[in-house]
C-alpha cells in the first residue's frame, strides 16, 4: 500500500482534474448553446428554450432587499462569520426565488420564475466588513438583522468579524435571460402574491422552521428550504388547477425546464456572457487535464517506487 501523503495527493489531483475538466466542458456547452439560439420578442416568444433581453420590472410592488434597504425585483445576500483557523463559515443566506418578476422588451413583458437561475451579477451592490476588535462597528440595521435571524455575532474578547455581501437585481435594469418559455395555466390571478404571503409567512414561524430543517442540525441548507418551498408551489398548483379558468388567461412564463436545465439571468451582455464562459471553459478544459497527467505520472512514480502496491 503506498503512504497515506502520496495517496491523498493522488486522489485530490485525480478528484479535481476531473471536475474541472468535465465543469469546462459544461461551461463550454452553454456557450455554443447561448450563441446559436436567436433573441426572441417578448410579444412572439415560442414555448421551449429560448433567450430575450429587456427591462426587469417588479410584477407588483418592488421588494426590499435584506441588508441594504433597497428597492428592487430580485436579491440574494450571503452573510460569513469568521471563525478563525477554521476560516469563514456561511451563517445565513438567502434569496428571493419564489418571488416572480417581469422582463419588458416593449412588444410584451414575460413572468420569470427565478427558481434555479444561474445568475451572472456584474458586482455585489452591497458589501460590509467589520465588528471585529480591529474593524469597524457593525452598523445598527446590520446588527439588527443578525438577531432577527439567530446570528451570534458577540464572543468574549468582543466581537466577530463578519462580511456581509448582496446581490441585486434593480427595477429598469437591462437584463439577458436564456430559459425554457413555457404557457403556464396555474400562473394566472394572484399565484404569485399567494406564494409569497405563504412563503413569509413560513418563515415567520419559527415551529414550521424546525420542520424544515428535516436533519436536526440547527440550520436550515439551501436544499431543505428549496425542498420547503417547493412543497408550497406544488399545494398551491394543485389548488389552482381545481379552478376552473377563463379561456385565454395564460401567461408567458420563462424558467428552468423539465428537460433543458440550463436557466440563466444576467446583468451582462450575451457577448460578455459568452466571451467569459468562452476563457473559462479553455482554462478549466486544460487545468483539469494537466491535474489528471499529474495524477497519472505520480501513479507511474509511485509504482515504481512501490508507493500504491508491489512494483
Amino acid at each position: 500500500m503506498g503512504t497515506l501523503y502520496q495517496t491523498i495527493l493522488f486522489s485530490v489531483l485525480l478528484v479535481a482534474g476531473l471536475s474541472m475538466f468535465f465543469d469546462g466542458f459544461e461551461k463550454r456547452r452553454r456557450k455554443r448553446l447561448i450563441e446559436n439560439i436567436p433573441t426572441s420578442w417578448v410579444g412572439s416568444v415560442a414555448a421551449g428554450l429560448c433567450e430575450i433581453r429587456g427591462e426587469a420590472k417588479p410584477r407588483a410592488k418592488p421588494l426590499r432587499s435584506p441588508l441594504s434597504n433597497t428597492p428592487c425585483v430580485y436579491y440574494k445576500y450571503l452573510i460569513e462569520r469568521d471563525e478563525g483557523r477554521n476560516g469563514w463559515a456561511t451563517v445565513a443566506e438567502d434569496d428571493s426565488s419564489h418571488i416572480f418578476f417581469l422582463v419588458d422588451d416593449s412588444t410584451g413583458q414575460a413572468l420569470i420564475d427565478p427558481a434555479g437561475a444561474q445568475f451572472y451579477f456584474e458586482a455585489p451592490d452591497f458589501q460590509f466588513r467589520g465588528g471585529g476588535p480591529f474593524e469597524r462597528r457593525l452598523p445598527d440595521s446590520l446588527a439588527a438583522f443578525l438577531d432577527s435571524r439567530g446570528v451570534q455575532y458577540h464572543k468574549w474578547s468582543g466581537g466577530y468579524s463578519m462580511r456581509f455581501r448582496e446581490w441585486a437585481i434593480d427595477e429598469q435594469d437591462e437584463l439577458y435571460v436564456l430559459g425554457t418559455a413555457r404557457k403556464d395555466a396555474s400562473l394566472t390571478s394572484d399565484y404569485c402574491e399567494r406564494l409569497q404571503a405563504a412563503v413569509d409567512k413560513l418563515k415567520a414561524d419559527p415551529q414550521s422552521l424546525e420542520k424544515v430543517d428535516t436533519d436536526n442540525d440547527g440550520q436550515i441548507s439551501a436544499g431543505e428550504w428549496d425542498a420547503a418551498v417547493n412543497a408550497i408551489r406544488q399545494s398551491l398548483l394543485e389548488e389552482e388547477l381545481k379552478n376552473p379558468l377563463a379561456e385565454g388567461s395564460f401567461d408567458t412564463v420563462i424558467g428552468q425546464g423539465e428537460k433543458e436545465k440550463m436557466f440563466i439571468i444576467s446583468e451582462r451582455s450575451e457577448k460578455e456572457l459568452c466571451s467569459r464562459l468562452g476563457i473559462f471553459s479553455f482554462l478549466e478544459i486544460f487545468g483539469g487535464a494537466a491535474l489528471c497527467i499529474m495524477a497519472a505520472v505520480l501513479l507511474f512514480v509511485g509504482r515504481q517506487h512501490g508507493w500504491f502496491g508491489k512494483k
